[in-house]
């Protein structure tokens, strides 16, 4: 997949053709490489959501700053005052409810108490069925407690 971003232009997401899987060998084990698939918790949370779309929302809106994998590590974390969530921690997925992500994900992160950092998404609001893809995709980023590991993000060490 290619996305590119410049100037104040939103990133644009291109998806490369399918070269098939990588030789076992080739194969990353890290959590840290997990593939964004398209999670069976979207197809039921998302009812009429085409997974394309949802892939296209997350690569557009969100992986720019929590990375593809939700880990706080996307190609504008560097620049924030405030680091994104890891979405990744199974800690932090196990304090919030759905509907919680869901207010996030439409009101930004200011709506609950948050920093301001993370935008609101007021249009996604009138698509409750792409925002139920949308928490269906993040839950299903949650790495599992013995898997875990913090992420570093910030500017990088000289």
């Amino acid at each position: 997949m290619l996305v590119t971003c410049c100037g104040p232009e939103r990133p644009v997401y291109r998806p490369d053709p399918d070269p098939g899987p990588p030789p076992a060998a080739a194969r990353p084990v890290t959590a840290r490489a997990r593939p964004v698939t398209a999670p069976a918790q979207v197809q039921t949370r998302g009812k009429g959501v085409g997974l394309t779309e949802v892939g296209e929302v997350w690569v557009t809106r969100c992986a720019t700053c929590h990375g593809l994998q939700g880990r706080g590590d996307g190609t504008s974390a560097g620049i924030l005052a405030t680091p994104p969530r890891d979405l990744a921690n199974p800690h932090w997925q196990g304090s919030v409810t759905d509907e919680h992500i869901a207010r996030i994900i439409v009101e930004g992160s200011g709506a609950v108490g948050l920093s301001q950092t993370m935008p609101a998404n007021p249009d996604l609001g009138l698509r409750p069925g792409l925002v139920g893809a949308l928490v269906g995709l993040v839950r299903e980023l949650k790495i599992p407690a013995d898997r875990w590991t913090p992420m570093l993000v910030g500017p990088p060490s000289r």
